[in-house]
């Protein structure tokens, strides 16, 4: 598998939700002989677009989540036009899968664990450690992942893929780091940036309450441009 120059990758960690850097790549890759990826970045990409603006259950469910309807899936009726003019179903995510399935690992297989891919509704990676990569767009925007592998390998996945969204398994472990007269200070641990809690805050709520506010400030000072998901 030819490795991915830097600067391409630099363009794409960038701007994540620009497309443009990724089709350039595509078209690099096509000419180094890789078609089967090149075709499934420009395949991801399409389906991303027709999934922005559809409201069924799958395509909500692949960029992010959020309400959905019952209406029908505008990927699954997406149509090809043939050279004589007719058209014909294009079963895009079913060449998604066949490419995903075939070649999928050997991609992403410089992902720490990764091991084997799995298709369902959001293609994926899976790893013996149970972290979880799912792959849109033709590189990894999500992680399912428990508190520690994110404490520990997030900042070097960020440095390969485009990663947007982690959605935690296991809560984040914050330590308090220093007491004020005002207020106490507090860092998840292990990590870098520390943030004050009010001492009228303390007396007004408890930890729980104020467990997910603080801790989601501390985590998108950590990780800017990702969006966390805390467990229930």
């Amino acid at each position: 598998m030819t490795a991915i120059p830097a600067g391409f990758l630099s363009a794409i960690l960038a701007a994540p939700d620009d497309d443009t850097p990724r089709l350039v790549l595509a078209d690099w890759i096509d000419e180094q002989g890789e078609a089967a990826r090149a075709e499934f970045i420009r395949l991801q990409i399409r389906i991303a677009a027709l999934e922005e603006f559809c409201g069924c259950g799958r395509c909500v469910k692949r960029r992010g989540g959020g309400q959905h309807t019952n209406g029908p899936c505008a990927v699954d009726q997406e149509r090809d036009t043939l050279p004589d003019g007719r058209s014909r179903q294009a079963f895009l995510r079913m060449r998604e899968r066949e490419l995903f399935r075939d070649s999928g690992p050997k991609w992403w297989n410089d992902l720490p664990g990764a091991y084997r891919a799995t298709v369902e509704a959001s293609l994926s990676i899976e790893t013996a450690c149970g972290v979880k990569y799912a792959v849109r767009r033709g590189f990894v925007e999500a992680i399912v992942c428990s508190w520690p592998d994110c404490r520990d390998r997030l900042d070097a996945i960020r440095r390969a893929q485009p990663v947007t969204r982690v959605t935690l398994t296991s809560d984040p472990e914050v330590e308090q780091v220093a007491q004020r007269e005002s207020s106490t200070v507090i860092r998840l641990a292990g990590r870098q940036h520390r943030t004050a809690i009010p001492i009228e805050e303390i007396a007004r709520e408890t930890w729980q309450q104020m467990r997910e506010r603080y801790t989601q400030r501390l985590l998108a000072m950590e990780w800017p441009g990702i969006t966390f998901t805390l467990p229930e």
